[in-house]
């Protein structure tokens, strides 16, 4: 039986309706609401600011500004080349800083004050295997003591690495 009056066009059109509505039906076209906060972990804590504040543009370079940059060691880095300083602050205040900057980061740490260790960036986690560990310098000059005691100025550049031990 060949019906020549139907539209041709009407099963990819309803094709299609059918689906939209399974994708859809899946939550594939729906974020998260719910904001992500600090959690304790074993191991650490992890790091991680709400989703609500969105994207947030680079605030203009002061004298009251530090930088970050994070090099994962594979030739990706990231950068934060104005976060805002504050008297006291320590480099891994610096860290906290940069969680909460959108889009910011996440770490893992262990340890309080000068027994602290930083675990992880982004995921990114020490590998002691081929004895690859979180390093950081200020200043172009290695760090000599813990990231939960090192003090920064107003206009320091610190720099995290991925890289072997030393």
């Amino acid at each position: 039986m060949n019906n020549t009056n139907s539209p041709w066009w009407v099963l990819p059109i309803l094709l299609a309706c059918v689906l939209a509505g399974v994708v859809g039906s899946r939550g594939l076209f729906h974020r998260s609401s719910g904001p992500i906060g600090p959690s304790d972990a074993p191991g650490g804590r992890i790091s991680a600011a709400g989703h609500e504040k969105g994207w947030q543009p680079t605030p203009p370079v002061t004298e009251e500004s530090v930088s970050l940059t994070i090099d994962f060691g594979n030739g990706v880095q990231r950068r934060f080349d104005t976060l805002p300083w504050q008297a006291e602050m320590t480099v891994l205040d610096l860290l906290e800083t940069a969680v909460d900057f959108r889009p910011g980061i996440t770490f893992r740490k262990v340890g309080e004050g000068e027994a602290t260790f930083l675990i992880s960036i982004d995921g990114l986690a020490a590998d002691r295997p081929t004895q690859h560990f979180w390093q950081y310098w200020v200043n172009n000059e290695r760090a000599d003591r813990s990231c939960g005691i090192f003090r920064l100025q107003a206009g320091d550049r610190v720099l995290w690495k991925f890289a072997p031990q030393d």
